[in-house]
């Protein structure tokens, strides 16, 4: 649903994936994608990879340290402690540029403009405990999704006055309006 929130608040993304990378071209008048077919959606893996950096559906993990950690050489997380870590923190930090918050799939057509750092985007989680339901799995569901609504439907919303609240999972508080409307 947030997916759907954000690319109806942003008009110019929505119709640049429509347009610009042609989801017309890559279905040619079939219902179905095949795998090449997925390579070929760079802009709208964008909006998924920012959407998802922006509005993270999980916020924070926790993790049980197994061994100490140094951060610094200042501080040291002991093992047997749990740790919690911020998604939310770590996908606005400053090594996203000075437009950290605002939404930008430009940003991850030039793998250049991304920082350099692994682990400074982890909507999936990092390590042996990232999300079960696999990242590239997750990814290519999102995709045909996103690919077959923006190719049959024009998204009207509005996410500017939405609030969010912190639970196991970032959701809406507010009550939200989702439009679609059949594209001619």
């Amino acid at each position: 649903m947030s997916l759907l929130l954000i690319l109806g608040s942003y008009p110019d993304v929505q119709e640049r994936a429509y347009k610009e990378y042609r989801v017309q071209e890559v279905f040619q008048n079939k219902d179905d994608l095949t795998k090449h077919d997925l390579s070929k959606l760079v802009y709208i893996e964008a909006i998924i990879k920012e959407a998802l950096r922006l509005y993270d559906c999980v916020p924070w993990v926790a993790r049980k340290l197994h061994t100490d950690i140094e951060l610094r050489k200042k501080y040291t997380l002991r093992a047997g402690n749990t740790c919690i870590l911020s998604m939310y923190g770590l996908h606005r930090h400053p090594s996203w540029g000075p437009d950290v918050k605002e939404f930008k799939p430009e940003r991850w057509l030039n793998p250049d403009t991304l920082p350099t750092h692994p682990n400074v985007y982890a909507p999936f989680g990092i390590g042996k405990r990232n999300c079960i339901g696999g990242k590239q799995y997750s990814m290519n569901v999102l995709k045909i999704s996103l690919a077959h609504i923006v190719r049959n439907f024009h998204i009207t919303s509005d996410i500017s006055n939405l609030k969010w609240k912190f639970e196991v999972v970032m959701k809406p508080t507010t009550p939200a309006l989702i439009n679609l409307t059949l594209r001619s």
